[in-house]
């Protein structure tokens, strides 16, 4: 249940981040996305689920609002490097 719980934020947030390119969406920024996903809301107890931030959720999507494909790539590129 608590993967169930986690991996549907983690999907709806992917949905939301790949829907603002519209029909033009890279099969690599989706999985640069997914990876950043991973990175901003990591499940870090097996055991215990915890809603993500929404000021996290919200800052995070409406970044990529209504950005072409080089911008979404340029902008979750330049969010990884600093995650990392």
């Amino acid at each position: 249940m608590i993967c169930a719980k986690y991996m549907t934020w983690r999907i709806g947030i992917l949905f939301a981040m790949l829907s603002s390119q519209g029909g033009d969406i890279s099969k690599v920024n989706a999985e640069k996305a997914i990876k950043l996903i991973r990175m901003v809301f990591p499940q870090s107890e097996a055991l215990k689920f915890t809603t993500p931030d929404y000021k996290s959720y919200e800052k995070l999507v409406v970044s990529v609002d209504g950005a072409s494909v080089p911008d979404f790539d340029e902008k979750v590129n330049k969010a990884l490097s600093v995650m990392m």
